[in-house]
């Protein structure tokens, strides 16, 4: 592997503005899922087939299952970011390039990780009202949370990463 300059980028006013809410998100899924808990049934949808049905059941403590990995997610990402220079990029990394094109994997991480921690927000509470209301999860609620708002941060990054080669 090449040897890449070593560089911690500036967090701009959006890197800080990404990282600080991915943590008010990180929050936000524990208290859901706490204070959503106590409200649950002993036993409670744990799997749904692609229509949305569900085809296996589970204690009411593999609720915590999503915040456990949004922490998780969390946690490793928030490491990953302190080794930009280990990263792969979609450019060959230069002296010239190498502080912009750092700096834009930084944020695409802050707002990747904001991004998927909406989606486990959302997917604590259909959980909830799969568990509570009914025994089914619109599908297409899934396929939006889980595709297109975690490609969005990819596809700015791309863009931006290919104008600033």
């Amino acid at each position: 592997m090449e040897e890449r300059p070593k560089y911690q980028p500036n967090l701009t006013f959006i890197d800080l503005l990404g990282r600080n809410f991915s943590l008010l998100l990180l929050l936000l899924l524990w208290i859901s899922a706490i204070s959503l808990f106590r409200q649950l049934p002993v036993v409670i949808p744990g799997h749904f087939n692609l229509s949305g049905e569900v085809d296996g059941y589970a204690s009411k403590y593999t609720f915590f299952l999503i915040p456990v990995l949004g922490s998780v997610l969390f946690v490793v990402l928030a490491i990953l970011l302190r080794y930009p220079e280990k990263f792969n990029y979609p450019v060959k990394i230069t002296e010239a390039n190498a502080q912009r094109q750092y700096q834009l994997a930084v944020r695409l991480l802050h707002w990747l990780k904001a991004t998927l921690l909406i989606v486990f927000n959302g997917l604590i509470w259909l959980r909830y009202f799969s568990a509570i209301e009914s025994e089914t999860l619109p599908a297409l609620v899934l396929v939006i949370f889980l595709v297109l708002l975690t490609f969005i941060p990819l596809v700015i990054y791309f863009v931006a990463s290919y104008r600033r080669k």
